[in-house]
């Protein structure tokens, strides 16, 4: 009577501790997703962020209507050019995460930098700066993704995509609410070298 007491014991035990292991294996996997979503969310802050304030950091610098294109399209051709050979760098060292982290510091780095910017140049080198890092970002969190969810690959690619769509109205608004309580776009590009700052 007492071998099955303790037999009983030790079962339901094992049952509780299986039960444990599961449910934070599941935890683990779906934090992943997570993680990367909040990751993917920051990376598009800088875009919806700098797009709004823009305007105003051409009128502190007295930039020309050309200088401000000029800041636009070297930000989205580095952010192009370096999709490739970060996605190249990935699968030759296989340290996507790391890789991914380095991409949100050179973000972050690069926003924080350009609240002391004294002219064009200095503000142009810096957005090319940043977008190395945006650029970097995506062959990263979706090879992260893919390999993490084969069975669920479009669901959190879905996941994915939201997380960044969210992040552009947010950077929207939040620019937008930022620019009166501060000294214009330095203000800004602090608060949100900030925000990219954070650990995930």
């Amino acid at each position: 009577m007492k071998l099955a007491i303790c037999w009983f014991s030790v079962r339901k035990t094992m049952e509780q501790t299986d039960t444990i292991r599961l449910l934070s294996r599941q935890a683990s996997v779906w934090g992943r997703l997570a993680t990367t979503a909040v990751a993917h969310m920051t990376e598009h802050l800088y875009v919806g962020i700098i797009t709004v304030v823009l305007p105003v950091m051409a009128t502190a610098l007295g930039l020309s209507m050309a200088q401000a294109g000029l800041l636009v399209s070297a930000r989205s051709l580095v952010a192009g050019l370096s999709n490739m050979p970060s996605g190249l760098l990935a699968d030759m060292i296989n340290r996507r995460s790391l890789l991914l982290g380095l991409s949100l510091v050179v973000i972050g780095l690069s926003s924080f930098l350009m609240s002391f910017a004294p002219d064009f140049w200095t503000l142009l080198l810096l957005m090319a700066f940043g977008a190395v890092g945006a650029g970097s970002f995506h062959p990263q969190s979706l090879a992260i993704l893919s390999a993490s969810y084969r069975d669920r690959r479009a669901l959190v690619l879905g996941v994915h995509d939201s997380s960044g769509s969210l992040a552009k109205s947010l950077a929207a608004r939040c620019g937008a609410m930022s620019l009166p309580t501060g000294p214009f776009w330095e203000c800004c590009s602090f608060q949100s070298s900030a925000q990219w700052g954070r650990p995930l």
